[in-house]
């Protein structure tokens, strides 16, 4: 049943792709990953392609995001400086446009993803209307 609500959230989550046209979209925010992936964690993303979901995380919570996280959701170890891993890793996925909660993340993060093998998009309150349906 779990596994069935996180699979709905991961489709209309999907929507955002189809209707932004955008490759993939990384949820960096604390409240965003939980609603996705069901893994409490203080550094962890959730990036949804149109064919993969990933849960990206480091040590301290990997094997934990291994034992709870949707059997549909890949669980990628972040090994070394995190935002060259993460742009690697995106890069491996061919991200030519890459959405991201604007609302939610500090500039930083923005100036630190920023990459010129995709584009980044900001959107706001990317899951607000899937959000608002209680399951």
């Amino acid at each position: 049943m779990l596994e069935e609500i996180y699979l709905n959230r991961l489709r209309a989550s999907r929507k955002i792709l189809e209707e932004r046209k955008i490759s993939a979209f990384i949820f960096a925010s604390y409240p965003n990953v939980y609603y996705l992936s069901g893994l409490k964690a203080s550094h962890a993303y959730v990036i949804v392609s149109k064919e993969k979901c990933f849960l990206l995380t480091d040590g301290r919570y990997f094997e934990r995001a291994k034992k709870m996280a949707p059997s549909f959701m890949e669980i990628i170890l972040i090994i070394g400086d995190p935002f060259k891993f993460l742009k690697d890793f995106l890069s491996s996925l061919r991200c030519e446009t890459l959405g991201f909660e604007k609302d939610r993340v500090a500039c930083e993060f923005k100036e630190r993803l920023k990459d010129k093998r995709y584009k980044l998009i900001g959107i706001s309150n990317p899951l607000k209307t899937i959000r608002m349906i209680k399951d």
